[in-house]
């Protein structure tokens, strides 16, 4: 995570949330590293600092997971071997072999977004901030000055998220990413994405809805 302690805010790095770019930047933007870059538990003693995490469309998020486990399984990633062979060799197989796995085997691969925030005992209190308009809403939370721009790192390369869709295994997600999609402002299909202006989850920071 990163602190700033002049201005008084945390940033929680949510692994696939755009982290990598957010790590580096608010570094050079005065931010000072504390533990490491996806440790979601607050010290005590900043508890009252303001407290912001980036979030990720759950269908989108849950590609960006399959990409980073094809190019672990690439490197022989000593990690990837805890997982069914050929978990790898498609985006349907890692769902079943690796998003809904029955036993937990590493959180970077597996826990959505509400289980970070779980794991980090972390409620109400942390501002989520949509990484699809990311600059604009760290702007508006006075972490970056107006017109900044924070770069964008680790873009995939194989192609639009989307394409890696059909209805069975977009249903599939929705159930592994049930959670978040409560939780959070998003479209609970991916056909709604492209609804323009209206869509949900891109009108501002998001706010934690309150479960009955």
């Amino acid at each position: 995570m990163i602190v700033h302690h002049e201005n008084r805010w945390i940033y929680i790095g949510i692994p696939r949330t755009g982290s990598t770019a957010l790590h580096a930047y608010l570094q050079e933007s005065g931010g000072e590293v504390i533990g490491g870059q996806h440790d979601v538990t607050v010290p005590d003693e900043f508890r009252t600092y303001s407290i912001f995490a980036t979030v990720m469309n759950p269908f989108r998020r849950a590609t960006s997971l399959y990409y980073l486990f094809r190019r672990d399984t690439e490197k022989d990633a000593e990690w990837v071997r805890e997982f069914a062979a050929g978990a790898a060799d498609s985006f349907e197989r890692f769902v079943g072999s690796v998003l809904e796995c029955p036993t937990l085997i590493n959180p970077v691969y597996q826990c959505t977004i509400s289980g970070w925030l779980e794991r980090g005992s972390l409620g109400p209190e942390v501002t989520l901030v949509p990484i699809e308009r990311v600059s604009e809403r760290l702007v508006e939370l006075g972490v970056l000055a107006a017109g900044v721009q924070v770069p964008v790192r680790n873009r995939s390369r194989l192609g639009s998220w989307e394409e890696q869709y059909d209805d069975r295994v977009e249903a599939r997600v929705a159930a592994w990413a049930e959670a978040d999609l409560e939780l959070l402002d998003y479209p609970s299909r991916i056909e709604h994405e492209d609804a323009g202006e209206t869509r949900r989850g891109l009108r501002g920071l998001l706010s934690w809805r309150r479960r009955a």
